[in-house]
Formats: C-alpha cells, structure tokens, sequence
C-alpha cells in the first residue's frame, strides 16, 4: 500500500504510521509465482502499519516486477467478501478473521465430536473470470480429526478435506462439491485438505471434547496449520454464499458443517434498560448500557512443541465495554477476595429477566473452567450519591458465537455476589432502528426514542476507534443527552 490516492500520477512511497513504527513494514513483503507460464500468484500477508480501516480505504496497492518497477496499479475500495458464519459488511474492502459456528454434520454417528470444530475461514475472495474464476481463503481449526496428522490419505476420497458443497444447509444431506461443471470437467476440490498437529494435549482412552479440540482412542488434541487455498471453481462468491462449508475426517466422512453467510449475521449485541433481578429485595437501582458486545476471534495460548513453543489458535470470545450506574458502593474497592460473583457483570444461561437467569453461560463442553469467575466491576461515586462503573472488558474466553449469545440475560451483582440487576443482550434495543452499517471499520448506528422526553439515543460501534473519522455523507452529531 503506497501513499497515493489515484493510479494516474505518482504513487509516491510505502504507507504506514511513521509516528508509531520506524522501519518499513513493507520492505519484506514480497509475492512468489506459482501461475502457469508466470501468470498468477496467491497468497496472505499480515503487515503491522499501525493504520485504520479508515486510513488506509482510498489509497494505491501497487505490484512490483523482480527489478522492483512498479508495474500495476489499484485503489483500495470496495471489494466482494464472504465469510462463514458471519462477517462484515459486504462494502468492506477487508473481511479479518471471524470465528466459524460449525455443527455436527446431520448423519455422522461419531465418534469424533463434529460440534467441537471451530476456527476460522478468512477472508474469503473471488479471484479470475470465467473458466478461471475462484475462491481463495485462509483457515485454521482445531477440535479435526487428529487421524489426519500426516495429511489425507491418498486412497481416500475427501479424506482431511474441506470443501463447498452443493448444500445450502446442515440440516441434511450436503451433496457433492460445487463447482462449475459446464466450464471444468475435473473436481476442482478433491485435493484441498488439511494437516493436523499434537498441541500436548494428551491422549485419552475414549472418546471426549476439551478446549483445544477433539480426543479419543490413540488420538491427542490437535488443530489445523494455518493454510490458504486458491480454488478455481468458476462460480462467484455470489454463487458459493449460502452454501455448505463441510469438514472432512480421515477417512472421508463429513464431520462438521457451517454455512457460507451473508455478512452482518454478527452485529454488535447490546444489554440496556436493566431492571431490579425478578427475586432481588434491595435497593439498588441499575442503570446504564453494556455496548458493543462483539464476538471476536481471541488468541487462545496453548503449549506446543509446535512452531518451537506456545501456539496460539483462535476461539470465539467475548469484548464489551460497559457503562452503570446505581451500581453497589460496596464494590469502590472491587469485588471480595473469596466471595463468588462478588460486584460481577456476566453473561448467563437464562434468556428473560422474570425468572431464574441460571447459571453463567459458556461452552462448558470445551472449557472446564468458568471464564467470568474473574469478570468484575468497580465502583466510583457519582452525581446525588449513586456509584457508577465504566470500563472494557477486553475479551471473555467463552467458546460461543455472536448468534448464541443474542438473547441471553446479562446479570449485575453486588458485592455479597447477589444478582441485583437484569437486562437482555440483543441485536438492537427496544423502541430503536437499526441503520444502515457503515464501512471504515464501524460497527452499527441504532437510533430511537428512549425515556418519557423523547429524547434521542444514538450509538455507533467502533471497532477500530478513529476520532476524527465520519463515514462518507455523515456529519458528526453534537453531544447527546443520555438518559
């Protein structure tokens, strides 16, 4: 990426934030060939500019020859992008890694666990025309099949695969694997695997699911080496949304399933409007928003003898910044060493808040042990006497998706650990409209009425903070009172 913002005159030289970063994070980033007769190249590259979204959309990407000439030219803009399970906005020009919601495919009896795979798939691209059009996309998984340490093998079909499949659901039979059979005769997917590694989680006598994966007789825990897969199917990504992303064991069977999704499925969540806990006696008062809760896919350090030491994969995890008031004073100085739940914020089991809200809510199959144990507040006195709590919570390993999460009960607790306050995790509060989401790195605007003033609310997620910028055609909005 270069400085410039047209491909009519001089690019001028590398882009990044030379005020964070001193050296060229540039310099080494470089394409092999590995087209017919030195017509293609694919490949991934993560470079650390210290720039935004924002920062970077409207400037040059320009390829060099061997000698270094600059020979091409592109604006970054927008761009065609799907991810499974979810995404960001299809007017994105970068799609980063999301985690993918696989299920156990309909008929596999076992005995691995499909339901445990997890990871990611991202981005996802349509590259070339016609008969040369494709998708390339970059995964890692774990909780695979461990069989498939060495790779397929070669007198299996689809042994390790991954795949599109002709399906458009996990509820039934997926069918074979989609491609353009008018423009290719040979099945573009039949040698697009995986390869597993032992992450030292151990080995065990039957068959059991664990934080890092799949395990079973003679197997130990694994997960995938991060790979990227040009696939040259003839369809567009228009063509392959919607449809089966399917996982392979060793011996060929389907395993795991999730569907190639339309963007957007994992807006931010927020958790608003609380009231008293429905058996709660006191006195406090809750009030406040917990916004964005947003579902990212958070390294998850494990120890390896892999890449000579600790590995880090990815699973779903838990991000939100939260902002009370009317929480207990007795929280000032933190929660109660000893004292379960004490000035706690969590998300739990129950998905209302007239009953029981039952227990806090994470996959308990993969995890042994609780991730919001250590999920507090802390108390700082306010306006007329109630105590306030701000702050973020930079993420909660719980092992689920944006989509389970939606719904359920978001709890406040004193600092005995009693639950005082209630309110739902949802994709858009009551009596608001969601709006169109921008691009540049921005999450949803909602606005609506709120309160008997009428007063309006008006809330934008960043995911990358930017103060100064404004998406195209917005004006920044003067200050809101806040109800």
């Amino acid at each position: 990426i270069h400085e410039g913002t047209d491909c009519t005159s001089d690019a001028l030289g590398h882009y990044w934030n030379k005020d964070e970063i001193t050296a060229d994070p540039w310099a080494d980033v470089t394409y092999r060939d590995v087209g017919p007769e030195g017509s293609a190249t694919v490949g991934l590259h993560s470079v650390t500019t210290a720039l935004y979204e924002s920062d970077i959309d409207g400037h040059v990407f320009i390829v060099h020859d061997y000698q270094g000439t600059r020979i091409a030219c592109a604006v970054l803009g927008n761009s065609v992008l799907i991810g499974a399970g979810g995404g960001a906005s299809p007017e994105q020009n970068v799609l980063a890694s999301a985690p993918v919601e696989f299920v156990q495919y309909f008929n596999y009896p076992g005995p691995l666990d499909g339901s445990a795979v997890s990871g990611t798939i991202s981005p996802m691209v349509e590259y070339g025309k016609g008969a040369g059009l494709g998708q390339a996309f970059a995964f890692t998984l774990w909780g695979v099949d461990p069989a498939c340490k060495d790779g397929p093998d070669p007198s299996t079909p689809n042994s390790c695969g991954v795949h599109i499949h002709e399906g458009t659901d996990c509820t039934s039979d997926a069918l074979g694997h989609y491609w353009n059979k008018a423009l290719i005769a040979d099945d573009p997917w039949a040698d697009v695997h995986y390869v597993t590694y032992d992450m030292g989680g151990g080995c065990s006598a039957e068959v059991t699911t664990g934080p890092l994966g799949t395990t079973g007789p003679g197997h130990c825990t694994t997960a995938t080496r991060s790979s990227f897969k040009a696939v040259t199917t003839g369809l567009s990504l228009d063509a392959v949304k919607g449809h089966a992303f399917i996982v392979h064991a060793f011996n060929g069977a389907r395993i795991a399933c999730s569907v190639l999704a339309d963007p957007g499925a994992s807006l931010p969540l927020s958790a608003g409007g609380f009231i008293p806990y429905f058996d709660y006696a006191g006195d406090l008062r809750v009030s406040g928003v917990v916004t964005p809760m947003a579902t990212l896919p958070a390294v998850f350090r494990a120890p390896s003898a892999i890449f000579g030491g600790a590995s880090a994969f990815l699973t779903p995890t838990q991000s939100f910044a939260y902002s009370l008031r009317g929480v207990d004073p007795n929280c000032a100085s933190g929660p109660t060493a000893g004292v379960a739940n004490s000035c706690g914020i969590h998300i739990h089991e129950g998905t209302d808040c007239a009953s029981n809200a039952l227990g806090h809510y994470w996959a308990r199959g993969s995890f042994p042990d609780d991730p919001w144990a250590s999920v507090s507040y802390r108390a700082e006195s306010g306006l007329f006497g109630r105590y306030t709590a701000t702050g973020v919570s930079p993420g909660v390993i719980t092992g689920l998706y944006q989509s389970q999460i939606a719904g359920h009960a978001f709890i406040v607790h004193d600092v005995t650990g009693a639950r005082i306050a209630c309110a739902i995790l949802q994709s858009c509060p009551d009596g608001c409209e969601a709006q169109q989401e921008q691009s540049g790195g921005l999450g949803t605007a909602w606005f609506g009425a709120e309160g008997a003033t009428g007063g309006r609310r008006a809330m934008l997620f960043a995911s990358q903070p930017h103060p100064h910028h404004c998406p195209p055609g917005c004006a920044p909005m003067p200050p809101l009172v806040t109800g």
